[in-house]
């Protein structure tokens, strides 16, 4: 892997989760206010995650959560993880048949800038059919509660200890970080990226 850059004070959080044997995650950024271990912003992303209204509530109840791994940008890659044992959930958890797992709910990050660098998006897998329509797109009550579960995912890394503030690192020298400014589901079924560790 290439080396990571430098962003004082922002951690790179690879979500792992398992589907049967199918390995899957989420990468996200968050700056933290004041000081904080890697262990401890991988504890309060983990703890967001699976919140009862948070991104767990998007995901089938055959999704299984590992862990969160949170590497602090500041030249030392020092890493800290956390097996969402505080989490209020473990698992997805709504119940239904599976979409096939290189599909996901498209969930952009949006900064109140413009350009490649001040946006960022969440493929979150694992969702279930029910939640589509014959033309593959997400129904209206989906898309609702999906916003729902990024606004209540984003409100508790911030209210937590250590406060954390999504946003969008760029690792394009000079690299820097935007924070979060709203979320917009997209319509359409998109297709999972395969990130590798």
């Amino acid at each position: 892997m290439a080396a990571l850059p430098i962003i004082p004070d922002v951690y790179r959080c690879f979500i792992r989760q398992r589907y049967l044997s199918v390995e899957l995650g989420n990468v996200v950024h968050v700056r933290v206010g004041g000081t904080a271990t890697p262990d401890e912003v991988a504890r309060v992303v983990a703890d967001s995650w699976g919140l009862t209204s948070g991104i767990s509530l998007m995901q089938s109840a055959t999704i299984q959560y590992i862990e969160v791994q949170a590497t602090k940008l500041d030249g030392t890659s020092a890493v800290g993880v956390n097996d969402f044992g505080t989490a209020n959930h473990k698992t997805g958890q709504t119940p239904g048949a599976i979409l096939a797992m290189n599909t996901a709910c498209c969930i952009a990050i949006k900064t109140g800038l413009r350009g490649r660098t001040a946006r960022g998006r969440m493929y979150v897998a694992g969702m279930v059919a029910v939640n589509t329509d014959d033309s593959l797109t997400w129904i209206p009550a989906f898309k609702a509660q999906a916003l729902g579960a990024a606004i209540a995912f984003e409100d508790n890394l911030r209210i937590s200890n250590p406060s954390c503030v999504l946003g969008v690192a760029s690792y394009k020298a000079p690299a820097s970080f935007l924070a979060w400014d709203h979320f917009v589901v997209n319509n359409g079924i998109a297709t999972q990226r395969k990130r590798l560790q």
